[in-house]
């Protein structure tokens, strides 16, 4: 997060606009606001499990537009872009001298869509036309340490560490000893890792099925989010979250946090325990059987 601030507040001028996908990670729309910007969003193919629609691209860069964002496996759905996908808004942003901004702290987190998952920063062509973030928080379980890095063309460098120096200086020097272990030695972990959330992402799934009059899912190929439609009668997300946390005790997220798609829908983390989990739904098919 601290790597797109400083991104965002070094690129943006009021009025520019940042292209997102739609639904998206819910700071990244906080973030450009903050720096009086203009978050434009570019929605997902819901009815295609909620894949890039490139058709949609082009007509929404103007003058204004200084970038994309992606991430991929997505915040809050799980979705992995694929090759073609994300070689074709390369293109397009290449033609239209715009940014690609890949957000990547679910890569280690695949499942069984390994061969699916494609990194466009390993595009050399793209190399002045991207900017690629990596974050430590969560392949190494390194959330409180703030740490993580960026790769970005040598002007935008010169100028974002002008920003970085006058807001944080350096990320803490322990954090920056731990980041090189990290780096330099086996992370045998992250196998370890990915299993046990594989075994939560289809424990979460059943649950959700079991439950086809509140629910409609979609199963999430990376990362550890669910993002379901909401079927069960009801105003909105956002009520409907705060009817869940006071009736049943149960926290999820509204999807209108996560932009105008995300509506009638909520987000799910599978990052706690299966005792969690299957404490959560018992909660949820208790309260919805009332």
């Amino acid at each position: 997060m601290q790597g797109l601030n400083t991104l965002f507040h070094t690129m943006l001028d009021p009025g520019d606009e940042i292209i997102l996908t739609d639904p998206c990670f819910a700071s990244h729309i906080q973030q450009i606001n903050l720096f009086s910007g203009t978050p434009v969003y570019w929605p997902l193919d819901e009815n295609n499990n909620w894949s890039l629609d490139i058709d949609l691209l082009a007509d929404l860069i103007t003058e204004k537009t200084q970038a994309i964002v992606l991430v991929s496996p997505s915040n809050p759905t799980g979705k992995i872009f694929s090759e073609d996908e994300l070689i074709r808004v390369g293109k397009i942003a290449r033609q239209h001298n715009i940014l690609v901004i890949i957000d990547d702290p679910y890569s280690d987190f695949v499942y069984d869509n390994r061969d699916k998952y494609f990194n466009l920063a390993s595009v050399e062509e793209l190399k002045q036309h991207l900017v690629y973030l990596y974050s430590f928080s969560k392949s190494y379980a390194m959330s409180g340490w703030r740490l993580s890095y960026m790769v970005m063309p040598a002007e935008l460098k010169r100028e974002a560490l002008k920003v970085h120096d006058a807001t944080m200086i350096c990320a803490p020097r322990i954090s920056q000893l731990a980041g090189i272990v990290a780096l330099t030695q086996p992370s045998n972990h992250k196998q370890e890792f990915e299993t046990i959330l594989h075994s939560r992402r289809e424990l979460i799934c059943q649950r959700l099925d079991n439950m086809p009059h509140v629910f409609a899912n979609q199963k999430p190929e990376g990362a550890y989010y669910v993002f379901p439609k909401i079927i069960a009668k009801h105003k909105n997300s956002k009520e409907f979250a705060i009817d869940l946390l006071n009736k049943s005790r149960v926290a999820v997220t509204p999807g209108s946090a996560f932009g105008p798609s995300g509506e009638h829908h909520v987000r799910m983390a599978y990052c706690v325990d299966e005792d969690t989990i299957n404490l959560a739904f018992d909660r949820i098919e208790n309260y919805f059987k009332g």
